[in-house]
């Protein structure tokens, strides 16, 4: 028998589980999700390309107030109130007052 004074071993805790995912591990994981969803809706939404003669021969008839030349795509953005009077096939390439198409190789382009 213990002595008064001696406390018996206190029976074994059972050990406290480790977490799966210590930290800000899940938040991580949950913003990455979020980015990868708004990046699969953003590029369901984008407009087809327009077709890159086209889009030259609306630069060369002075409709765009600037062409923007971004890697192997380029965007023209209309001069205000031109995006609204191009033909119907055209209007459903253009998305916030501008077009953009892609530039094809070089032996592909028309010189017009």
């Amino acid at each position: 028998m213990p002595s008064p004074r001696e406390q018996p071993n206190p029976s074994p805790r059972p050990r406290r589980r480790k977490e799966p995912m210590p930290g800000p591990m899940p938040f991580i994981l949950i913003l990455l999700a979020f980015a990868f969803v708004v990046f699969l809706v953003y590029k369901s939404h984008s407009p087809p390309a327009a077709d890159y003669n086209r889009v030259i021969k609306l630069a060369q008839e002075k409709q765009f107030a600037r062409v923007i030349l971004r890697g192997k795509t380029i965007v023209g953005e209309f001069e205000d109130g031109l995006a609204d009077k191009q033909k119907e096939d055209l209007k459903k390439h253009i998305r916030n007052n501008s077009i953009k198409a892609i530039v094809p190789p070089a032996a592909e382009v028309s010189a017009r």
